[in-house]
């Protein structure tokens, strides 16, 4: 084997074992998303947020952002927050803030104005805990439910360990679909953004995940 032969091999064995330490790491970041688990039941807190999530056309929230709000309403009638926060700015193809359809979904559910604040600043989820956290402080608000969904979760209780002390998680549930298999997927993308763009914490905590109860237990 010539130089160049051996060169061109060097650089094709780089290149395969780059190529497999990304789909290792890919993989592993997506088996911390698909098996995290929320406790069967979050504990009584202050109050609830909800994550924001796409509107329709006639400013409806739509497919799995009903479905959070379905679950923040389930939990609201039960008992567990006398709260909402519904966090969710205006992105691009949306006419008004995502929050507000929340809101107007919420009343029209028997949940009273006066119960729910709106967070109509944040543009990604690291932003929905960071404007949440201004509310709930103006609020004396200090124990949260995360609601969203079981994709979005492991990322979402990652970021709210930033801010809350005292926080809990409840999934909605959304039938499987294929842009819920999307969702999935691009995943462990959003939580390499996180990391390596925002540098909100350190990597190490993907391996064990974020502390269920929060950091005040």
């Amino acid at each position: 084997m010539n130089v160049w032969g051996a060169r061109n091999l060097r650089l094709k064995n780089t290149i395969i074992l780059l190529l497999s330490l990304c789909i290792i790491f890919y993989s592993v970041l997506l088996y911390r998303v698909v098996t995290f688990n929320s406790k069967p039941l979050p504990k009584i807190s202050d109050a609830i947020i909800v994550l924001g999530h796409s509107i329709d056309e006639k400013n409806n929230p739509s497919g799995f952002l009903a479905k959070r709000l379905q679950t923040a309403l389930y939990l609201y009638e039960n008992g567990y927050a006398n709260k909402i926060i519904v966090s969710g700015g205006q992105g691009p193809k949306d006419n008004i803030p995502v929050a507000e359809p929340m809101a107007n979904y919420l009343i029209s559910n028997g949940v009273p104005k006066e119960d729910i604040y709106l967070e109509k600043g944040a543009g990604d989820t690291y932003e929905n805990f960071k404007y949440s956290k201004t509310i709930a402080q103006s609020g004396g608000i200090k124990s949260v439910i995360i609601v969203t969904d079981d994709f979005h979760m492991f990322r979402s209780a990652l970021i709210c360990n930033e801010f809350f002390d005292q926080y809990s998680t409840y999934m909605s549930q959304s039938k499987f679909s294929f842009n819920k298999l999307f969702a999935y997927l691009k995943e462990p993308f959003s939580l390499i953004k996180f990391y390596a763009v925002l540098r909100a914490g350190s990597p190490a905590i993907i391996a064990t995940g974020p502390v269920l109860g929060g950091k005040g237990g």
